[in-house]
Protein backbone atom coordinates (compact mmCIF):
# COMPACT_ATOMS: atom_id res chain seq x y z
CA UNK A 1 0.00 0.00 0.00
CA UNK A 2 3.20 2.63 0.62
CA UNK A 3 3.64 2.15 -3.51
CA UNK A 4 0.10 2.50 -4.42
CA UNK A 5 0.28 5.89 -6.29
CA UNK A 6 3.95 6.33 -6.27
CA UNK A 7 3.42 5.82 -10.34
CA UNK A 8 -0.12 7.84 -10.77
CA UNK A 9 2.07 10.62 -13.14
CA UNK A 10 4.41 8.22 -14.64
CA UNK A 11 3.84 8.93 -18.51
CA UNK A 12 1.88 6.33 -20.28
CA UNK A 13 3.46 3.48 -22.56
CA UNK A 14 4.18 4.17 -25.66
CA UNK A 15 6.39 2.97 -27.70
CA UNK A 16 6.23 3.00 -32.19
CA UNK A 17 4.28 -0.39 -32.02
CA UNK A 18 1.39 0.69 -29.47
CA UNK A 19 -1.51 -0.30 -30.55
CA UNK A 20 0.48 -1.67 -34.08
CA UNK A 21 0.85 1.78 -34.96
CA UNK A 22 -2.23 1.68 -36.67
CA UNK A 23 -1.55 -0.94 -39.11
CA UNK A 24 -2.47 -4.40 -38.40
CA UNK A 25 -2.58 -5.33 -42.19
CA UNK A 26 0.60 -7.64 -42.42
CA UNK A 27 0.07 -9.73 -39.14
CA UNK A 28 -1.83 -12.73 -37.91
CA UNK A 29 -5.32 -12.96 -37.14
CA UNK A 30 -5.12 -12.97 -33.42
CA UNK A 31 -3.45 -9.96 -33.61
CA UNK A 32 -6.12 -7.86 -35.94
CA UNK A 33 -8.82 -9.57 -33.27
CA UNK A 34 -6.97 -7.48 -31.06
CA UNK A 35 -6.47 -4.38 -32.90
CA UNK A 36 -7.75 -1.31 -32.58
CA UNK A 37 -7.84 -1.28 -29.23
CA UNK A 38 -10.81 0.39 -27.52
CA UNK A 39 -10.24 3.06 -25.14
CA UNK A 40 -10.81 1.10 -22.10
CA UNK A 41 -8.49 -1.17 -23.17
CA UNK A 42 -5.96 1.51 -23.64
CA UNK A 43 -7.03 2.66 -20.19
CA UNK A 44 -6.75 -0.35 -18.27
CA UNK A 45 -3.08 -1.24 -19.26
CA UNK A 46 -1.53 2.05 -18.33
CA UNK A 47 -3.37 1.91 -14.97
CA UNK A 48 -1.96 -2.00 -14.71
CA UNK A 49 1.59 -0.36 -15.45
CA UNK A 50 1.21 2.01 -12.84
CA UNK A 51 0.57 -0.73 -10.55
CA UNK A 52 2.88 -2.84 -11.42
CA UNK A 53 5.61 -0.19 -11.76
CA UNK A 54 4.85 0.08 -8.02
CA UNK A 55 4.78 -3.43 -6.76
CA UNK A 56 8.18 -4.22 -7.73
CA UNK A 57 9.05 -0.88 -5.61
CA UNK A 58 9.00 -3.92 -3.07
CA UNK A 59 11.22 -6.03 -4.63
CA UNK A 60 13.70 -3.74 -4.78
CA UNK A 61 13.63 -2.88 -0.99
CA UNK A 62 13.97 -6.80 -0.19
CA UNK A 63 16.58 -6.85 -2.72
CA UNK A 64 18.27 -3.82 -0.53
CA UNK A 65 17.73 -5.76 2.59
CA UNK A 66 19.06 -9.03 1.29
CA UNK A 67 22.06 -7.49 -0.28
CA UNK A 68 22.82 -5.43 3.17
CA UNK A 69 22.61 -8.72 5.15
CA UNK A 70 25.48 -10.63 2.82
CA UNK A 71 27.23 -7.45 3.22
CA UNK A 72 27.17 -8.08 6.78
CA UNK A 73 28.26 -11.60 7.01
CA UNK A 74 30.90 -10.89 4.51
CA UNK A 75 29.43 -13.35 2.22
CA UNK A 76 28.18 -10.38 -0.87
CA UNK A 77 31.38 -11.29 -2.96
CA UNK A 78 30.63 -15.25 -2.24
CA UNK A 79 27.16 -15.28 -3.74
CA UNK A 80 25.93 -15.36 -6.78
CA UNK A 81 22.56 -12.92 -7.72
CA UNK A 82 20.58 -13.58 -10.78
CA UNK A 83 17.69 -10.85 -11.45
CA UNK A 84 15.40 -12.01 -13.89
CA UNK A 85 11.71 -12.65 -14.94
CA UNK A 86 9.56 -15.50 -16.47
CA UNK A 87 8.21 -13.25 -19.15
CA UNK A 88 7.95 -9.41 -20.70
CA UNK A 89 4.73 -7.66 -21.07
CA UNK A 90 3.69 -5.94 -23.78
CA UNK A 91 1.35 -3.32 -21.87
CA UNK A 92 -0.40 -2.45 -25.48
CA UNK A 93 2.72 -3.29 -28.28
CA UNK A 94 0.69 -4.85 -30.75
CA UNK A 95 -2.70 -4.64 -29.30
CA UNK A 96 -1.81 -6.96 -27.10
CA UNK A 97 -1.99 -6.77 -23.03
CA UNK A 98 -0.44 -10.00 -21.27
CA UNK A 99 2.94 -11.72 -22.06
CA UNK A 100 2.62 -14.75 -24.22
CA UNK A 101 3.51 -13.84 -27.77
CA UNK A 102 6.51 -14.23 -30.04
CA UNK A 103 7.26 -10.29 -30.26
CA UNK A 104 9.97 -9.08 -28.26
CA UNK A 105 8.20 -7.43 -25.76
CA UNK A 106 7.14 -11.01 -24.34
CA UNK A 107 10.16 -13.07 -25.20
CA UNK A 108 13.05 -10.53 -24.17
CA UNK A 109 13.36 -10.41 -19.89
CA UNK A 110 15.46 -8.35 -17.77
CA UNK A 111 18.79 -11.09 -16.90
CA UNK A 112 21.10 -9.27 -14.54
CA UNK A 113 23.57 -11.39 -12.94
CA UNK A 114 26.27 -10.43 -10.07
CA UNK A 115 29.24 -12.53 -9.33
CA UNK A 116 32.55 -10.63 -8.34
CA UNK A 117 34.49 -14.14 -8.51
CA UNK A 118 33.76 -14.61 -12.23
CA UNK A 119 32.71 -10.64 -13.26
CA UNK A 120 34.28 -8.09 -11.49
CA UNK A 121 33.56 -5.41 -13.47
CA UNK A 122 30.15 -4.10 -15.12
CA UNK A 123 29.57 -5.29 -18.69
CA UNK A 124 26.53 -5.74 -21.10
CA UNK A 125 26.81 -9.29 -22.36
CA UNK A 126 25.20 -9.38 -26.16
CA UNK A 127 25.32 -13.38 -26.15
CA UNK A 128 21.86 -15.40 -25.60
CA UNK A 129 21.51 -16.13 -22.23
CA UNK A 130 18.06 -18.31 -21.32
CA UNK A 131 16.19 -19.67 -18.46
CA UNK A 132 16.67 -23.44 -19.27
CA UNK A 133 20.53 -21.91 -18.36
CA UNK A 134 19.72 -20.98 -15.01
CA UNK A 135 19.87 -24.44 -13.05
CA UNK A 136 23.14 -25.64 -14.88
CA UNK A 137 24.79 -22.05 -13.67
CA UNK A 138 23.80 -23.17 -10.10
CA UNK A 139 24.53 -26.61 -10.01
CA UNK A 140 27.89 -26.21 -12.03
CA UNK A 141 28.71 -23.19 -9.21
CA UNK A 142 27.14 -25.81 -6.23
CA UNK A 143 29.68 -28.20 -7.66
CA UNK A 144 26.29 -30.47 -8.02
CA UNK A 145 25.50 -32.55 -11.33
CA UNK A 146 21.64 -32.37 -12.25
CA UNK A 147 19.69 -35.62 -11.63
CA UNK A 148 17.54 -35.34 -15.44
CA UNK A 149 19.26 -34.61 -18.75
CA UNK A 150 19.22 -30.71 -19.12
CA UNK A 151 17.96 -28.29 -21.72
CA UNK A 152 20.34 -25.38 -21.54
CA UNK A 153 23.93 -25.01 -20.77
CA UNK A 154 25.74 -23.33 -17.86
CA UNK A 155 26.31 -19.75 -17.85
CA UNK A 156 29.23 -19.84 -15.56
CA UNK A 157 32.06 -19.35 -18.80
CA UNK A 158 30.05 -16.61 -20.39
CA UNK A 159 30.04 -14.48 -17.07
CA UNK A 160 33.88 -15.49 -16.71
CA UNK A 161 33.97 -14.07 -20.14
CA UNK A 162 36.23 -17.02 -21.78
CA UNK A 163 33.34 -19.08 -23.64
CA UNK A 164 34.19 -19.82 -26.78
CA UNK A 165 31.54 -21.45 -28.47
CA UNK A 166 27.49 -20.41 -27.54
CA UNK A 167 24.75 -20.61 -29.18
CA UNK A 168 23.72 -17.81 -32.01
CA UNK A 169 19.92 -18.71 -31.85
CA UNK A 170 17.17 -19.89 -29.62
CA UNK A 171 13.91 -21.76 -29.83
CA UNK A 172 10.51 -19.96 -28.52
CA UNK A 173 7.31 -21.90 -28.21
CA UNK A 174 3.91 -21.16 -27.01
CA UNK A 175 0.72 -23.93 -26.86
CA UNK A 176 -2.81 -22.22 -27.27
CA UNK A 177 -4.68 -21.83 -23.82
CA UNK A 178 -8.31 -22.19 -24.59
CA UNK A 179 -8.93 -21.16 -21.10
CA UNK A 180 -7.78 -17.75 -21.70
CA UNK A 181 -9.57 -15.67 -23.58
CA UNK A 182 -7.21 -12.54 -23.26
CA UNK A 183 -4.30 -14.51 -24.69
CA UNK A 184 -5.82 -15.41 -27.51
CA UNK A 185 -2.60 -16.58 -29.60
CA UNK A 186 -2.42 -19.88 -31.63
CA UNK A 187 -0.12 -22.71 -30.56
CA UNK A 188 3.55 -21.38 -32.20
CA UNK A 189 7.18 -21.84 -32.55
CA UNK A 190 9.50 -19.83 -33.67
CA UNK A 191 13.75 -19.08 -33.69
CA UNK A 192 15.37 -15.99 -33.35
CA UNK A 193 18.93 -15.05 -33.75
CA UNK A 194 21.09 -11.98 -33.38
CA UNK A 195 18.97 -9.94 -36.47
CA UNK A 196 16.25 -12.73 -37.72
CA UNK A 197 12.96 -13.68 -36.00
CA UNK A 198 10.85 -16.09 -38.21
CA UNK A 199 7.26 -17.82 -36.51
CA UNK A 200 4.94 -20.54 -37.66
CA UNK A 201 1.34 -20.41 -36.16
CA UNK A 202 -0.95 -23.33 -35.97
CA UNK A 203 -2.82 -21.55 -37.78
CA UNK A 204 -0.60 -21.75 -41.37
CA UNK A 205 0.14 -18.13 -40.82
CA UNK A 206 4.08 -17.01 -40.33
CA UNK A 207 5.78 -14.08 -39.12
CA UNK A 208 9.52 -12.87 -40.36
CA UNK A 209 10.95 -9.92 -38.57
CA UNK A 210 14.58 -8.30 -39.61
CA UNK A 211 15.80 -6.70 -36.31
CA UNK A 212 18.38 -5.01 -37.42
CA UNK A 213 16.07 -2.92 -39.47
CA UNK A 214 13.07 -3.18 -37.74
CA UNK A 215 13.49 -3.98 -33.67
CA UNK A 216 9.58 -2.99 -33.59
CA UNK A 217 8.36 -5.91 -35.27
CA UNK A 218 6.11 -3.67 -37.59
CA UNK A 219 6.78 -4.62 -41.15
CA UNK A 220 6.45 -8.62 -41.60
CA UNK A 221 8.58 -9.84 -44.43
CA UNK A 222 7.05 -13.21 -45.03
CA UNK A 223 5.78 -12.24 -48.46
CA UNK A 224 8.83 -10.09 -49.75
CA UNK A 225 10.74 -12.30 -52.40
CA UNK A 226 14.32 -10.43 -50.80
CA UNK A 227 14.07 -12.31 -47.40
CA UNK A 228 12.85 -15.73 -49.02
CA UNK A 229 16.50 -17.36 -48.69
CA UNK A 230 16.77 -16.19 -45.19
CA UNK A 231 13.07 -17.82 -44.15
CA UNK A 232 13.51 -20.92 -46.19
CA UNK A 233 16.74 -21.16 -43.77
CA UNK A 234 15.11 -20.22 -40.59
CA UNK A 235 12.10 -22.65 -41.09
CA UNK A 236 14.79 -25.54 -41.55
CA UNK A 237 16.51 -24.21 -38.47
CA UNK A 238 13.06 -24.31 -36.34
CA UNK A 239 13.13 -27.71 -37.57
CA UNK A 240 16.14 -28.83 -36.01
CA UNK A 241 15.92 -27.23 -32.60
CA UNK A 242 12.40 -28.65 -32.49
CA UNK A 243 12.12 -31.75 -34.80
CA UNK A 244 8.73 -32.51 -33.95
CA UNK A 245 7.16 -29.08 -34.73
CA UNK A 246 4.83 -29.13 -37.78
CA UNK A 247 1.54 -26.59 -38.04
CA UNK A 248 -0.78 -29.19 -38.55
CA UNK A 249 0.35 -31.45 -35.31
CA UNK A 250 0.81 -28.49 -33.02
CA UNK A 251 -1.52 -28.97 -30.77
CA UNK A 252 0.37 -32.16 -28.94
CA UNK A 253 0.44 -31.16 -24.96
CA UNK A 254 3.90 -30.46 -24.48
CA UNK A 255 3.54 -32.85 -21.05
Amino acid sequence: PRHLTLFQNVPPWRPPNYDEAGDDSDKPDWVQDFCPMPLNKKNNIDALREYMLGSLQAVDEAIGAIMQKLRDVGQDDNTLLLFTADNGFSWGSHCHRPKSCAYEECTRVPLVVRYPALAPLPRVETRFGLNIDFALTFTELAGTVPSVPPDGRSLVRVLADTETLWREDFLIEHWDNDDDEETGIPTLAAVRNQQFKYVEYSTDETELYDLAVDPDELQNQTTNPAYAAVQAGLAARLRELRPDWSPSGAFLDPT
